[in-house]
């Protein structure tokens, strides 16, 4: 079964910027080809498997667990926590702070 990923992008397009959508639209399918089974079937080793292969990137599975949420899985909430970027603040504080 196919994940309903345009209808929740359809859904969430009034409140989201269209690079954001297109940054949800990414991460959604990719996380459907990388995963190769229906939202139904998704199971936690699934979840951890995809965490690794995006490096645990924060904003790439915070857009998978707003998605699970919307479609009410009952594994949205298990989905790992991501790593946060790097501020740039701190890179330019210090620039700032050599002069």
């Amino acid at each position: 079964m196919a994940w309903p990923i345009e209808a929740y992008l359809e859904e969430r397009s009034l409140e989201l910027s269209p690079r954001t959508i297109a940054s949800y639209r990414w991460a959604l399918r990719d996380a459907e080809r990388r995963i190769h089974v229906g939202i139904s079937e998704l199971t936690p080793l699934h979840l951890l498997g995809l965490s690794s292969s995006w490096r645990r990137n924060d904003q790439l599975l915070s857009h998978l667990r707003n998605f699970l949420r919307w479609a009410g899985h009952p594994l949205a909430e298990r989905v790992p926590n991501g790593i946060p970027p790097e501020t740039r603040r701190k890179l330019i504080w210090y620039t700032i702070a050599e002069f």
